[in-house]
């Protein structure tokens, strides 16, 4: 027999109360100094995210009838290793694949308009690491994707 607990008044509330936003800005800082380039990331429920993540369960799916395939067939199983370079290029596309955009932003004297290649170029050099990190950090903290309420 199930026992709901009785509260008064009852709350009340919508599904998409509990709903991740959209997408979230993230201000890229230069060595602690703001720098008023925003990238709009995409929520865990945007299409964008949506398909990386999909793509990324599969390759995993993938990986595991392999190495079951192997296993059935008496093979012994050898564990892919990935390279730095793996790694990094894997983080940069978990990155890229979220990014829906960027403010418009001047380098180097040139505008710098927002194009995944940009932001892949951008990523990749080992100088700007921390930016990268710091994507990687917005992206899976889960806070970065509250909605805020109209009274905050």
């Amino acid at each position: 027999m199930e026992h709901q607990i009785q509260t008064t008044p009852t709350p009340s509330f919508s599904m998409s109360d509990f709903n991740a936003a959209d997408t979230a800005k993230m201000e890229i800082m230069s060595f602690g100094r703001r720098t008023g380039w925003f990238w709009e990331f995409a929520g865990p429920g945007h299409a964008k995210a949506i398909a990386y993540n999909d793509a990324r369960a599969r390759e995993r799916l993938e990986e595991e009838a392999r190495r079951e395939q192997q296993m059935v067939n008496g093979k012994k199983y050898k564990a892919t290793v990935e390279s730095v370079e793996d790694v990094k290029a894997r983080n940069i596309n978990a990155v890229v694949s979220r990014l829906v955009g960027w403010n418009d932003v001047e380098m180097d004297g040139q505008i710098f308009p927002f194009s995944p290649d940009n932001a892949r170029r951008f990523l990749e050099d080992p100088a700007r690491g921390a930016i990268l990190v710091e994507a990687l950090e917005f992206l899976f903290e889960a806070s970065s994707f509250m909605k805020r309420s109209q009274t905050n």
